[in-house]
């Protein structure tokens, strides 16, 4: 992910950017930052390579808020989160579709809780897809299409929302493939799309297709963790 830090104030920008180590540090993302002090000289150089701006907003040479109203007119999809001491500028967020405001002192819980809602954002936006081989042919399968991936006899099988594809090749070379945090597994060699469940029934994982598949009961804590947080909730398993 591509951000900017648009700040004024040195040591501000400093810790933002040493937030954005600590939280690459803690997941499996990667983050790139590149800092401004100058908003005005952002704006003249902006091209729209961002995913994420960290907007302050009270600055020498244009408001913070003023500024994201000229950056919505140059970029319409970059996620902007404000990291202000201004809370009266709250509600103004929503009139350039800020995603998030949070106040300084900053903690590194509200900027970890803050990026996972980021990142949760950039999943559900982009789309995906992998490219499977099989005897004959070769295909071009859209991440949000697989319901399930089976490794069965050293063969992989997408179980997808109208068919099943055939690949030879192993499950974990095909995992590191897949965007983090959208499968999980259920058993040794079974991957589930967390967006694909519409729940967990005693050791069986529920699919909106209607399937059911055993889930192993060491790997059920787990997994259903892994779809709280894709959830973004809290699990009490």
């Amino acid at each position: 992910m591509h951000t900017a830090i648009v700040e004024d104030e040195r040591l501000e920008a400093e810790r933002l950017k040493q937030y954005c180590a600590d939280y690459e540090a803690a997941t499996r993302w990667q983050i790139a930052v590149d800092c401004f002090s100058d908003p005005v000289a952002f704006l003249e150089q902006y091209s729209p390579t961002f995913d994420l701006v960290l907007l302050d907003i009270q600055m020498p040479g244009m408001n913070g808020m003023r500024l994201a109203e000229r950056l919505r007119e140059l970029d319409s999809d970059v996620l902007i989160v404000f990291v202000t001491n201004m809370a009266q500028y709250a509600v103004q967020g929503y009139q350039v579709a800020a995603l998030d405001f949070i106040l300084k002192p900053i903690s590194y819980f509200q900027f970890s809780k803050m990026m996972d809602r980021v990142f949760r954002c950039l999943e559900q936006r982009r789309p995906a897809s992998l490219i499977v081989t099989s005897k004959r042919d070769t295909y071009r399968i859209p991440v949000g299409r697989i319901c399930y991936i089976e490794s069965q006899n050293h063969k992989l099988f997408f179980h997808m929302e109208d068919s099943v594809l055939e690949a030879w090749t192993a499950l974990s070379a095909v995992e590191e493939s897949l965007p983090p945090h959208l499968f999980s597994r259920i058993n040794m060699g079974t991957l589930v799309n967390l967006g694909k469940v519409v729940g967990v029934r005693k050791d069986n994982v529920q699919l909106q297709s209607g399937e059911e598949l055993p889930i192993a009961r060491r790997r059920k804590k787990e997994f259903c963790a892994d779809l709280a947080y894709y959830y973004g909730e809290k699990s009490y398993v």
